[in-house]
Formats: C-alpha cells, structure tokens, sequence
C-alpha cells in the first residue's frame, strides 16, 4: 500500500508519493464537500495544484453527482493517484456509500494504486475516523464522533489533532488529540494525532512523517498499563517497525 495522511499543506507529501505513481493522471474525489461554495473552492485549488506539479487531475464528480459503477472503474483504473479532498466526514462517507466508491478506492489501494487525503480524506483509510461532525462548528451544536473507515489502516485517527476548533460558545479547550486521547476507543490498539503541516506517509515496508511545518508532528497513541502513551514524530523520522506492522498487517 502507498497512502499519504495528510494534516494540511499536502505538496510535501504529493511530491514524496509521485516518486512511485505509474502516471502522472490524479482523480480527484470531491465526495467530502457538502456545500457548492466548499466544492467551488476546493475543487479549483485541487485542480490548480495538481497542474501546477505537471500532473493531470480529474474531477471523479460535480456536487450531487452519482457517478456511474462504468466511470468510477474508468477512472480509478487510468489513474496514478487517488486524492480524497477534505470536508465534512459524515458527508463523504454517505456519498461514498451510495456511489461505491469507497469499495472501488479501497479495492485499487489493496492492488496498488496510491491514496492521498487532507482532513476526512486523510482519515478515510483508517479502521477508525475521529472528526468533528458540524459543516459549520462556529454555529452548530455538536461533538467529535467516531466513525468506520476502510479499515486499510488499523488505527483510530484525527486529522488537524493539534487544533482547538471553534463551537457557538467560543474556542473548545481541548484540541483534538486531547480529545481522542481522553475518549479513547476500548476495541483500538492504536492511534495516529496528525498535526496542521504534517502527513504520514505508509508504505509498504516503512511509515515515516514528512511536514511542512518545523513543529508539526504525528502522534501515535499506543495504550499502556499506566494509561495512554504518545509517541511523537516529527519531519524525517519513522515509525517504530512494530507499530508500523500493527498499522498495515490485515492479520
């Protein structure tokens, strides 16, 4: 597998992963955005991006789209690189579902083809998904939720986890790792924090971090008998060789 988790400012880690892409054609999945205003706006910069590295980017969908069975294969199967664009996690799971193309993207990372995601595109590979739920926090009440992902990675993780997200009543506290590590799911053995700037690249024989940010780090919560652990990484350092089994083994 070749899969890039990505916190924010995704060139670092685009440019780490286009090293061993087949061709330079990048599908880009818009199924997170929940607002045409959202899909306007991520979609050009997506698209201008991707140009701007001499690649090739396709838009797999317009906002509301149902994309064929036929054009999901198409372009998935021509494509050097999946990219899964941030936005409201809930959203992009229900429209993944009714598109099925969160079993196409799973199916083609399995065989081979490299998935890159920023915040719920990030967390998508991941067994578990800890997002905030609110298409806009600053005005809705709400609370992180967990969610399934596909279960190409085996831990519970958070994107932006060293972010304090705004709610109605102000500024939360807590950030997001904290609030992973203080709910920590009972059935996880593992968990990945990644900081604004920084990204986990997994590959087949290593996971390391590449930033963006010289702070920026990937948290790894690992339980223990006096409580919760973390390992941080930052820009160059690699995972311990037995988290990163834990992380990719299907046993």
């Amino acid at each position: 597998m070749r899969i890039a988790a990505i916190g924010g400012d995704k060139a670092p880690a685009i440019k780490t992963l286009s090293q061993s892409m087949d061709n330079a054609n990048v599908l880009v999945i818009p199924s997170a955005c929940s607002t045409p205003k959202s899909y306007d706006r991520k979609v050009a910069a997506c698209v201008a991006f991707f140009e701007s590295q001499n690649m090739q980017p396709t838009v797999l969908h317009a906002l509301n789209e149902t994309p064929s069975k036929t054009k999901i294969d198409h372009e998935i199967g021509s494509t050097g690189l999946i990219y899964t664009i941030g936005g409201n996690t809930p959203v992009m799971l229900q429209n993944m579902a009714e598109h099925g193309t969160d079993a196409a993207i799973r199916e083609a990372v399995l065989q081979g083809t490299p998935h890159a995601g920023v915040s719920a595109g990030a967390l998508l590979p991941f067994r578990g998904m800890h997002s905030c739920i609110a298409k806009k926090p600053a005005e809705e009440d709400w609370e992180y939720t967990l969610f399934e992902g596909l279960d190409l990675l085996h831990a519970t993780a958070t994107a932006h986890a060293d972010q304090h997200d705004p709610t109605p009543f102000g500024i939360r506290e807590d950030t997001r790792l904290e609030h992973l590590s203080a709910h920590f799911p009972h059935n996880t053995d593992l968990g990945v924090g990644i900081d604004n700037g920084a990204s986990l690249i997994i590959q087949d024989n290593e996971s390391f971090v590449v930033s963006a940010v010289a702070d920026a780090r990937v948290h790894v919560l690992v339980p223990l008998m006096e409580g919760l652990g973390d390992i941080w990484l930052r820009h160059g350092h690699h995972l311990p060789d037995d988290f990163h089994h834990q992380l990719t083994d299907p046993s």
